[in-house]
């Protein structure tokens, strides 16, 4: 069992808790507005008026905030503790999505201070938090991983360290989080669709028992990764589906197809009419 320190407790960070207090941990608690916390108190955690407060006696220090600004205003108030916690050997282990900027900055300040810092972002709900579902990824130094890998395990069904560069973690984080947006606005349009043509939106989520979005990632996007263009869905034969696709609800509003709309008719006006669909990931000019 672990005594660990939750700073932030949010939709997120109260999962996160509540899952340790679950797994028999024990669980201090710092938020801004401490009255937010209240409920996990009802669970066993104790509530702390500071973050100083919060992290004396932990040997596992969570950080579970906003942003940038709202890390680097709790280490600074955690600045007359960091001492205390590089003799102890606690690890801050910082779960915030943040920049890959203010990360790597952040971590090289700590470092220098001897603080073990790991960036550990997940992708988890705050009830998959609870249950120990979803992933966590961590980056930073091999060892420190290792050293504090049975303390994060237990918190998650997939722990993965994803490199030693200390922002990779934000960047992978970001790169999944704009993945899934990205989803959800063209599962939004398919939507939209199906209203247009009277099909409902369980028939129209059907579709992905049908086909398997993954080979998407594994071919054309591995073909944009590396510039291959050979056409087997031209850029013109895509925009006549696309515009086949809001034909199906006309006077309704799409986000995701407009925009691929756009993108190809510019690659169209370029002359790359006739390239496979992955030139959208082209960076120079057609």
């Amino acid at each position: 069992m672990y005594a660990r320190a939750f700073l932030g407790t949010g939709l997120l960070g109260t999962g996160m808790a509540e899952g340790a207090l679950r797994r028999g941990d024990t669980v201090r608690v710092w938020n801004r507005t401490l009255d937010r916390a209240a409920g996990l108190a009802e669970h066993g955690a104790s509530l702390r008026a500071t973050p100083a407060e919060a992290v004396a006696g932990a040997s596992v220090v969570h950080l579970v905030l906003t942003n940038d600004a709202a890390v680097d205003g709790v280490l600074a108030q955690l600045e007359g503790s960091l001492d205390e916690l590089v003799q102890r050997g606690v690890p801050l282990v910082d779960h915030s999505t943040t920049s890959p900027a203010g990360t790597a900055e952040r971590a090289a300040r700590l470092r220098e201070r001897g603080v073990v810092y790991l960036h550990a972002p997940v992708f988890m709900s705050p009830n998959a938090a609870r249950a120990a579902q979803g992933t966590v990824i961590v980056a930073g130094p091999r060892a420190d991983f290792e050293a504090h890998q049975a303390a994060l395990t237990p918190m998650c069904a997939t722990l993965q360290h994803v490199g030693e560069r200390s922002d990779l973690a934000a960047v992978m984080k970001l790169f999944g989080n704009a993945m899934n947006l990205s989803m959800l606005h063209g599962l939004a349009d398919i939507l939209t669709m199906a209203r247009g043509l009277g099909v409902s939106p369980e028939e129209a989520l059907a579709v992905f028992g049908i086909i398997d979005v993954r080979y998407v990632i594994e071919g054309r996007g591995r073909a944009m990764a590396a510039g291959k263009y050979e056409p087997l869905w031209t850029v013109d034969v895509a925009r006549k589906d696309v515009s086949l696709m809001m034909a199906c609800a006309p006077g309704q509003p799409f986000g995701a197809l407009a925009a691929i709309d756009h993108s190809l008719d510019a690659l169209q006006q370029a002359g790359a009419g006739e390239l496979d669909v992955a030139v959208l990931g082209r960076t120079d000019s057609p």
